[in-house]
């Protein structure tokens, strides 16, 4: 069984690749590892939702909290390949301008290296 999330770090920043989301557990120990790469000084991150088809407040909750830990930190906090039914979450709950999913990888990375 996969893990449900995984931390890599790059060179400026790390992405999370997010297999599961929806429990509460799974939530605190992904900010608990957040934690310990801002411990380390690495405050850019870019999370992958390629895996996820859809997500519920739990999700949203890890999407804004992790986005506030870094904005603290002067770091910044982009999302990637979020499914359409992510995307209407986000339109329903009027987080798309605050959240700005990209669309692909790169383009989340370009985001965070602006």
């Amino acid at each position: 069984m996969k893990q449900a999330f995984e931390f890599q770090e790059q060179e400026n920043l790390v992405v999370v690749k997010v297999r599961n989301l929806l429990s509460e557990f799974i939530m605190r120990d992904m900010l608990d590892e957040a934690s310990k790469h801002m411990k380390q000084g690495n405050y850019n991150y870019v999370v992958d939702l390629s895996e996820i088809d859809y997500m519920n407040s739990v999700g949203l909750n890890f999407l804004l909290i992790l986005k506030s830990r870094a904005a603290l930190m002067a770091g910044k906090v982009s999302f990637a390949n979020p499914s359409e039914k992510v995307l209407q979450l986000l339109e329903m709950t009027k987080l798309t301008d605050i959240l700005n999913p990209a669309h692909s990888l790169e383009a989340a990375i370009a985001q965070v290296e602006q």
